[in-house]
């Protein structure tokens, strides 16, 4: 038994295990010829969660973010081997939940082969409602789950139509990981999924039984306070700094920032005050601003050179300008070359 009761308990949970492609329409409706034979799983953190009253925050810089209802099963007893005939020895209750997905992100991880994991995990990518108990759904394959935005019904489905049903979704996760109290295993999404904008509504529901609502809003990254320089770049703009070390030629040295483009790790800097991504992307942006963020005070004994903010417009990854370069470019000699100071990829601090 749960030492833990409703919304405690589920706060009191270590991971959120996902299925993906669990009911037909919708693994066709992303491109599948049918629902895969294995159950797809994938894990969302605890952090994700928005509860009612919050809302889903979209950060500026990830493109297009689509809504995926879905039932949720928290765990009351853990266990790991467990036999399908003892399901409900282990299921506490339901919630709700709506599986946020940037789906640029993670179209994009698909392409190249990589793991979406970002696409998925995002602070407020997990809404979730109260805690339902079982006696209020005797029957998780016999109910409906919907989704409104902005009044507009998106999606509708009867979870009898799950591909993989809830007791061998529970005997599965728990031959490959160890089932904890508290855990959160959703169910997978039906067809209608779609993206979600600033400004919008979103209302989901399990009929009869609850109804809940989120609205949608832009996340505001900041750093210090509001009147921070930092602060006002954010909106529009992305921030870089780098290290321009004294020994090496200014004109192109490769700097530990992120494309917004492509996302690798070097972005060249050139006199002529334009960044560009050095790999296969070779994106390439004007530079806004431009300034010198160290000054004769710094006493860091590390820091061999000049360090520079440099701001330069955020790019709109549907229309993106790419301009073919090939230009030789010199690698930084070792990590003592760039101080240890943070950056900003559109507002995101990542410090190394």
């Amino acid at each position: 038994m749960a030492k833990f009761l409703g919304n405690t308990l589920i706060r009191v949970g270590k991971k959120v295990v996902a299925i993906g492609k669990n009911y037909e329409a919708h693994a066709r409706e992303m491109g599948a010829l049918s629902a895969p034979k294995e159950p797809v799983i994938f894990l969302k953190p605890t952090t994700s969660y928005a509860r009612e009253g919050e809302s889903i925050l979209l950060p500026a810089h990830i493109g297009s973010v689509h809504h995926e209802v879905e039932l949720g099963v928290v765990i009351g007893k853990g266990g790991k081997d467990i036999d399908e005939d003892d399901w409900t020895k282990h299921v506490a209750g339901y919630v709700l939940a709506i599986d946020m997905t940037a789906r640029d992100l993670q179209s994009k991880a698909k392409k190249e082969g990589l793991p979406w994991t970002p696409a998925k995990c995002y602070d407020t990518f997990l809404p979730i409602s109260d805690f339902i108990p079982t006696t209020k759904i005797p029957s998780p394959h016999d109910v409906e789950i919907w989704l409104n935005v902005d009044g507009v019904e998106r999606q509708r489905v009867n979870t009898g139509e799950m591909v993989h049903k809830i007791p061998f979704l529970v005997s599965h996760i728990s031959r490959i990981m160890t089932l904890e109290e508290g855990d959160v295993i959703i169910t997978g999404t039906p067809e209608g999924v779609g993206p979600v904008e600033p400004g919008n509504i979103v209302t989901a529901g399990i009929e009869g039984i609850l109804e809940m609502t989120f609205p949608v809003a832009t996340r505001e990254y900041k750093r210090g306070s509001e009147n921070s320089s930092f602060s006002n770049f954010l909106e529009h703009e992305l921030m870089i700094t780098m290290a321009v070390p004294i020994e090496f030629d200014t004109s192109r040295v490769l700097s530990r920032s992120y494309c917004p483009n492509c996302a690798c790790t070097y972005m060249s800097f050139d006199p002529r005050r334009n960044t560009y991504c050095t790999s296969d992307c070779e994106a390439t942006a004007k530079i806004l601003r431009l300034e010198q963020i160290n000054d004769e005070s710094d006493s860091d004994d590390d820091q061999d050179g000049d360090v520079y903010l440099i701001c330069v417009p955020k790019f709109d990854m549907n229309a993106i300008n790419r301009q073919k370069r090939k230009q030789q470019s010199h690698r930084l000699s070792s990590p003592r070359d760039i101080p240890k100071r943070t950056m900003f990829y559109s507002g995101d601090a990542i410090s190394y």
